[in-house]
């Protein structure tokens, strides 16, 4: 019975944390809105979001496509009100739900087809500013990881579609190393990534 109680207790716990960190995500956003939001008039365009440090490492063709792909709560289609900026750096920190993935995976799926190909990823990395980094992880070692992540094997080539890519139960990272999140790709070299000290 004490066993069940703890249990009880630690499950309560665990959802009064989760609940806490989404509320502090939540509030952060709110404040980074009306920070980025300096001409006052309550919506953000896709430049004015690149100034975010969230989204600074993303590509701009990504960010692009992402507000090609939104559905706007503003009914301003290319800009974003304060509840669609909540809901897009949620989608953006916690690529884990089933509404990020499909998103994020809309987003990069370059021509529509349903599959996330070598040619759709080939993309996304290449529009990655790569001028001042450091290291620079090779598009073969990305495209071996993410196989690897994927548990695809045969016909790599192809690519994965996002019930495979949900599957996998490492979606987050995969999309995290695609869009570039918190500079995934340039913060280890080749050479660190054949050792398997993967930036996730």
């Amino acid at each position: 019975m004490l066993h069940g109680l703890l249990a009880s207790d630690y499950a309560d716990l665990e959802y009064a944390l989760k609940e806490t960190e989404r509320q502090r995500r939540e509030y952060a956003a709110r404040y980074a809105f009306v920070c980025l939001d300096g001409d006052g008039d309550g919506y953000l365009s896709v430049e004015q979001v690149e100034g975010y440090d969230l989204f600074s490492c993303y590509a701009p063709r990504v960010l692009h496509a992402a507000f090609a792909a939104w559905r706007w709560a503003s009914g301003f289609p290319g800009f974003l009100n304060i509840d669609d900026f909540v809901r897009f750096v949620e989608y953006a920190e916690d690529r884990g739900s089933t509404e990020a993935q499909r998103f994020w995976f809309s987003v990069l799926d370059a021509d529509g087809d349903g599959r996330l190909s070598w040619q759709d990823m080939r993309l996304v990395y290449e529009a990655v500013d790569k001028s001042s980094a450091r290291y620079v992880v090779s598009f073969e070692d990305l495209m071996n990881q993410i196989r690897d992540m994927v548990g695809q094997q045969q016909q790599p080539a192809l690519g994965f579609t996002c019930a495979e890519l949900r599957a996998s139960k490492l979606g987050s990272g995969v999309l995290g190393l695609l869009t570039n999140h918190n500079n995934m790709l340039l913060q280890r070299s080749t050479a660190e990534w054949g050792r398997g000290e993967y930036p996730l």
